[in-house]
């Protein structure tokens, strides 16, 4: 896939893949932005290449978070929730988090759902 300018490089400029830490706060930049869609993927991408570190469970909610609240898109925000819930990163303090998202995910999908009858 050729690379765009409005996706964050996983690549710092000596060809070394960015660090997680540093990887969600450039998300976090783009979100500040308001360029939801770019963090959304951005995010998305975090997750996949740490899956194993905290900030993956983070870059999920978030994306959750932002597809569900800025983006309306409650199917993509619930399986950004479904995935944080199902990580191997111990999430047991934001499990409430998660759990809430899916709930008003869950409730949007079926709001929408109603709405197009």
């Amino acid at each position: 896939m050729p690379h765009s300018r409005t996706t964050t490089n996983t690549k710092n400029s000596g060809g070394e893949t960015i660090p997680a830490s540093t990887w969600l706060e450039l998300c976090r930049a783009a979100e500040a932005k308001e360029q939801f869609d770019r963090a959304v993927a951005d995010y998305e991408r975090l997750a996949s290449a740490y899956p194993a570190e905290r900030q993956s469970l983070l870059a999920l909610m978030a994306a959750g978070r932002l597809a569900l609240q800025r983006l309306n898109r409650p199917s993509d925000a619930l399986r950004y929730y479904k995935a944080a819930e199902a990580s191997a990163v111990s999430h047991l303090d934001w499990q409430t988090n998660i759990a809430a998202g899916i709930r008003e995910a869950e409730k949007a999908l079926g709001a929408s759902y109603t709405s197009k009858q």
